[in-house]
């Protein structure tokens, strides 16, 4: 089923779970969403959200090669307070968070490489010779690293839970 996350053709309190990985950011109308995963959650049903925070940003090395990409990040992620404060103003009460360390590639160049395929919507958005340079100064920093050192990502994952 496909639908918006402000209006999902769901029942209410007809879900156990919730899982959101890296889309909140997404959501047009975040209060909108927030009050429609709380409508559909069963009394102690949970929501799970993983995603960027804007306080993790800096643990994203693309980002610092990228100004117009890290100026978009800064203005689509949320605050880790925003987003608790969106979720527990619609009944949600938080019941876990942590900063969980995420693998994204086993070594720089392979990282770089990654990078310069341009999947991210970021960097899709970012001037080509921006993207050149950028591409540029990330791989003489990746070919300089030490080739052992695993690149990792810091991502946000929050529990919540419906009123019981």
């Amino acid at each position: 089923m496909q639908a918006s996350a402000g209006r999902m053709p769901l029942c209410d309190g007809c879900a156990d779970l919730v899982f959101a990985s890296m889309v909140w950011h997404h959501f047009s109308d975040k209060r909108e969403a927030a009050a429609e995963i709380a409508r559909v959650l069963r009394t102690g049903g949970y929501l799970c959200i993983r995603t960027t925070t804007f306080e993790a940003l800096d643990s994203e090395l693309y980002l610092h090669f990228f100004p117009s990409a890290r100026s978009l990040n800064e203005r689509i992620m949320p605050a880790r307070h925003d987003l608790i404060s969106c979720l527990t103003g619609c009944g949600l009460a938080l019941t876990h968070h942590s900063v969980v360390r995420h693998p994204q590639n086993r070594n720089p160049l392979e990282y770089a490489e990654r990078v310069g395929l341009r999947a991210f919507s970021d960097l899709a958005s970012t001037p080509d010779r921006e993207f050149r340079l950028g591409m540029e100064a990330l791989r003489r920093h990746c070919a300089a690293a030490p080739q052992d050192q695993e690149i990792a990502v810091d991502v946000d994952l929050f529990v919540f839970r419906a009123a019981q």
